[in-house]
Parts: structure tokens; C-alpha cells; sequence
């Protein structure tokens, strides 16, 4: 996908309210990793917002507010693959309950890294996901199969 749109990896947690960044979507330890990582265009990473989480010393993403793209990864183990989810708020409700729309770079952008998605993913009826090539292979490969739940 870097090769199509420029893009930054934000990890779900920071010690601070600021964007920590990933180098890979991998996830490193299954079980041990988050699953929850976002995607943002580099010029949106001081738009980013956060909301404090004070029982853990952390900050976290506040995907409502920001131009954010949310990926939760799949969890894999020697016999299943659930699916994951790929999503972003096109905008929110303001203090006064007026709708406000994010930014229309965004929103193009975050059409765009869609319909990418949807150009290399398989749609899949049985699971109402989408299928990448590697899982569709790996359920091929080992005869287990691709989960929702």
C-alpha cells in the first residue's frame, strides 16, 4: 500500500498525548500486542487527538475527533483467523449538536485507501468481509478456517 499513498503507523497507546508511531502493521507477539493500531497521512499527525486514561498512565487515540483510519488486526493462533476491521469516523457531533464533517483531504483519502483495500481483498458473502490473499491462503494452506467471532 506505501507504494500507492504515503502513509504514517500510530500505535493505540502513547506515555504522552502525542502520536507514537509503529514501523509495521505486524503485529509483534500475538496475544502479548495490541491488535488496535491506526493509519493517518503524515501532514494530519498534529491533528491527531487523545483522551488521557489515568488508571494506566496512557493516552490514547480519540478516533471520533481525529483523521484517523482505525485497523484492528486479525488474531491468528495455530487453528484460527478472526477477522479484523478497518474503519474511520467521516466526522461527529460538535458541543452545540451541529454535524461536523472532517476535513475533505481526509475523507478522500481515507475513500481511497478503501477502495485500494477493496481492489486486492476478496469479498467474502459467508463472513460479509473482506478476505485478503495471504489468510485466504493460509486457510487454504492448513485447512483451518477464517472466523468472525
Amino acid at each position: 500500500m506505501r507504494d500507492r499513498t504515503e502513509f504514517c503507523i500510530i500505535e493505540d497507546r502513547s506515555s504522552r498525548p502525542e502520536p507514537r508511531l509503529a514501523s509495521s502493521l505486524q503485529i509483534a507477539a500475538m496475544g502479548k500486542s495490541s491488535l488496535l493500531t491506526y493509519i493517518a497521512r503524515p501532514t494530519d499527525r498534529d491533528s491527531i487527538r487523545f483522551r488521557e486514561i489515568p488508571s494506566r498512565n496512557e493516552w490514547a487515540v480519540e478516533v471520533l475527533f481525529s483523521p484517523v483510519i482505525e485497523l484492528q488486526g486479525c488474531f491468528m493462533d495455530e487453528s484460527i483467523l478472526r477477522i479484523g476491521r478497518m474503519f474511520y469516523e467521516d466526522g461527529f457531533y460538535s458541543q452545540n449538536d451541529s454535524w461536523v464533517n472532517k476535513h475533505d483531504n481526509f475523507l478522500k483519502w481515507a475513500k481511497d485507501i478503501f477502495s485500494l483495500t477493496k481492489s486486492v481483498f476478496r469479498y467474502d458473502k459467508s463472513h460479509m468481509a473482506y478476505i485478503g490473499p495471504d489468510a485466504e491462503k493460509w486457510a487454504s494452506a492448513t485447512g483451518h478456517q477464517l472466523t468472525a467471532n
